[in-house]
């Protein structure tokens, strides 16, 4: 990787190197994903996090395997306003089962790479055991594969779905490349578990303050009780989702805000309401869906 004040093979700095490149808005120009580890750390930076993903031998969040675990640790002040990465590394796993001629294509990873690596407790407890906060990009899946190693239970956040990248960023779609590119000017390889951390780091910067304050407001899981079976579709139409286990139609993450609506709805469609504080320790977990 070249930085702005290396000198590449053509005796210039990157930065002189893009100045001497044609301008054009039909041209844009990407660098390559930063990967920065800091260890000169303010002293108001006494806050722990984690960003972690997962490269796995499917989509299966119950029965596939892991085969490679990406993390990379953070610090940051209680403003949210200073984030810095200070450690980051990737751990292997082997699976039970031969790792699949297209999981290798899209993720550069082998049998050969992760013969005789297991997935521990100590290993996960050093990534994720004295975080504040866990962040993923795609939360609800890296947690439920971790979880089934070893759940370390803490609050999650997911750069997809408690961010509006489309209306933020004004981007096309969620992919974390995409995002990358369009957004930030950066290029990434192939499915990387520790490249994919670095480059949700670059989210997470630049809105840390926002997810933290979506992990930890009040959230309440409300249930339709004893509600009409001839309404069960405006309920629906409302992301209410049925559970088996209760025997009734439920919702989760409703802030306070939502409440007094979602009790309204609730009454038109006859039924009793129940509701109770989500603990945001199992967000995004098997819990929580």
């Amino acid at each position: 990787m070249m930085h702005d004040s290396d000198t590449g093979k053509f005796g210039i700095t990157k930065t002189e190197l893009l100045t001497r490149l044609p301008s054009s808005d039909e041209i844009r120009y990407l660098t390559k994903l930063p990967n920065t580890i800091h260890s000169d750390i303010p002293a108001d930076c006494v806050l722990e996090g984690t960003i972690v993903d997962v490269e796995t031998t499917g989509l299966d969040t119950a029965r596939d395997e892991i085969i490679s675990f990406g993390f990379t640790k953070f610090v940051f002040n209680e403003e949210c306003t200073k984030i810095f990465v200070i450690e980051a590394d990737t751990y292997y796993n082997e699976p039970s089962e031969p790792i699949s001629e297209f999981i290798t294509d899209l993720t550069g990873i082998t049998d050969e790479t992760v013969k005789g690596h297991v997935l521990t407790e100590e290993q996960m407890n050093h990534a994720m055991l004295n975080s504040e906060i866990i962040i993923a990009h795609h939360a609800a899946f890296d947690r439920k594969f971790l979880d089934r190693y070893w759940p370390v239970i803490k609050p999650w956040a997911c750069t997809v779905r408690d961010l509006d990248l489309r209306t933020k960023y004004g981007a096309a779609n969620s992919s974390l490349a995409s995002v990358m590119a369009q957004v930030f000017g950066y290029y990434m390889t192939h499915h990387d578990a520790l490249e994919d951390c670095f480059g949700c780091f670059i989210i997470a910067e630049d809105n840390l303050q926002e997810l933290v304050e979506v992990v930890f407001r009040p959230v309440y899981r409300v249930v339709a009780m004893n509600s009409e079976f001839m309404k069960k579709d405006l309920l629906k139409m409302n992301d209410f989702k049925w559970s088996n286990e209760e025997r009734a139609w439920f919702k989760d993450n409703v802030t306070e805000e939502m409440l007094e609506e979602t009790e309204l709805l609730i009454e038109r469609c006859e039924g009793d309401v129940h509701k109770s504080l989500m603990d945001p320790n199992y967000r995004w977990s098997e819990v929580d869906t």
